[in-house]
């Protein structure tokens, strides 16, 4: 993680381990200050596990940064009767958390637990906001419109349901025990999830509870994006609208050889807003990820990425950047059912694309069109990051 304010450095550790109530009785920042007379209600035991993690022996010994412990405080904001979010509270907390000191959190979240372990904080995101199996990455070669969504928010006996969640770092960098807030990018553990950092194509993106055929209008549940907010791609599902004559006969009509189905592609994500992490679904055209740029030697960079279909035609987006950032729509011949694999590369006059039996098409510069000075800003991030973690685009 970068930044020193979730990390206890060698020198400040003593200070830990001889001041238990002050590791466990007061704190600021993100924290309202509670007095150390309230502690009661949470067990000496607790507290003392929670100390010993961010102040060991055997790290403090250590001369090196590499025995530095960093303490996640994992928070989460439920919905539902009081009862019902009381119960959820002890069942969310994790079988490696620690029960988490007596302190409120800002607006409504509730402190479940600490962990010292990356991975365990992921595991924990990703079993909160959804309910049963967490989405994982599927191949983009299958269009499946009868695959299940995962299901957005865990969901409690009695009613209770998590709609965001929260982690923050606990540091004492000054008297008392601070929580700085972490945000996704701190947070993602690519290795474990294969998950990949996104950001929006539009400065009106919402996040939605679930997917749809065709593009809803903003609901109550759906959740305004900023320009430059930050996103975690899970994986996708596929929704489509079928024409009259793809019912079957029992409708009263025939299948139709000639019928059109059109597709859209949802991306399963993550989120942050306002200090919250939050669960739910963006169509793919809205999104750009880190995955999968291609530069040329002259530093022209592409990326296409799938969206969605009309008929038997897959729809792609080809982002291409060079002093300009340019987007454009591309239609490719393909088969239902199935995303044609194709090739993009830069050409004088625009980009080619090649397909799997050799043939290629060219979109001339013309088509694209000049990206918004926000959606600029969001490729360009997301082209940098991808050209330095993967050696093969320089």
């Amino acid at each position: 993680m970068s930044g020193a304010a979730g990390s206890v450095s060698p020198q400040r550790r003593g200070l830990w381990s001889q001041s238990v109530p002050k590791t466990c009785g007061a704190v600021d920042r993100a924290f309202v200050r509670v007095p150390w007379r309230v502690i009661g209600r949470w067990s000496a035991a607790s507290c003392l596990s929670l100390t010993v993690a961010l102040a060991s022996p055997a790290a403090a010994s250590q001369p090196t940064s590499d025995a530095e412990t960093t303490v996640y405080l994992l928070g989460a904001v439920l919905e539902g009767p009081a009862k019902a979010r009381l119960s959820a509270r002890d069942e969310l907390r994790p079988a490696d958390g620690i029960p988490p000191p007596p302190l409120r959190l800002r607006g409504e979240v509730i402190p479940i637990a600490t962990v010292t372990s990356l991975p365990s904080v992921w595991r924990w995101i990703t079993a909160a906001l959804f309910d049963g199996s967490p989405p994982r990455a599927n191949t983009d070669a299958i269009i499946d419109p009868t695959a299940p969504a995962p299901v957005v928010g865990r969901v409690f006996k009695g009613g209770a349901r998590v709609t965001a969640v929260s982690i923050h770092t606990l540091s004492n960098a000054t008297s008392d025990l601070q929580a700085v807030p972490s945000n996704l990018g701190e947070v993602i553990d690519a290795k474990l999830t294969q998950a990949v950092l996104a950001r929006p194509l539009s400065s009106q993106s919402f996040v939605s509870a679930l997917p749809h055929a065709r593009l809803p209008a903003p609901s109550p549940g759906s959740v305004l994006l900023r320009d430059n907010g930050l996103l975690v791609a899970l994986g996708h599902v596929d929704r489509c609208i079928l024409s009259p004559a793809d019912l079957p006969a029992s409708h009263g009509r025939a299948t139709s050889p000639r019928s059109r189905r059109s597709c859209i592609r949802w991306l399963t994500v993550l989120a942050e807003e306002h200090g919250l992490i939050i669960a739910g679904f963006l169509p793919a055209f809205q999104v750009v990820t880190r995955a999968s740029w291609e530069c040329d030697r002259r530093g022209r960079c592409l990326q296409v990425s799938y969206i969605g279909s009309d008929g038997d035609d897959a729809l792609f987006q080809v982002l291409a950047v060079d002093a300009e950032v340019r987007w454009a729509s591309v239609r490719v011949p393909g088969l239902a059912g199935a995303v044609p694999q194709i090739k993009v590369t830069t050409a004088a006059r625009g980009v080619k694309l090649t397909y799997e039996d050799g043939t290629s098409q060219r979109v001339r510069r013309g088509v694209f069109a000049t990206a918004p000075p926000s959606v600029t800003v969001n490729i360009r991030a997301m082209l940098e990051l991808d050209v330095v973690v993967d050696p093969k685009n320089k």
